[in-house]
């Protein structure tokens, strides 16, 4: 459930169309992601925290770069 919705998160922000820089900053959805992945802020035990860290890494790696 969590690599479904990174990788629709990065597939919208891979489009420079498809969200504008203050819908995203006025979301929450930074700090959200912040604070999941911050391992001092979710609380959660190390093994929790790599796999997010690395579900988040390949979702967000799956698509160029421009």
């Amino acid at each position: 459930m969590l690599a479904a919705a990174l990788s629709d998160l990065a597939q919208l922000f891979a489009n420079d169309h498809t969200v504008a820089a203050y819908e995203i900053q006025s979301s929450g959805i930074v700090e959200t992601l912040l604070s999941s992945l911050n391992p001092m802020e979710s609380g959660v035990t190390k093994q929790i925290f790599s796999d997010r860290t690395n579900t988040f890494k390949k979702s967000f790696t799956q698509f160029p770069t421009r």
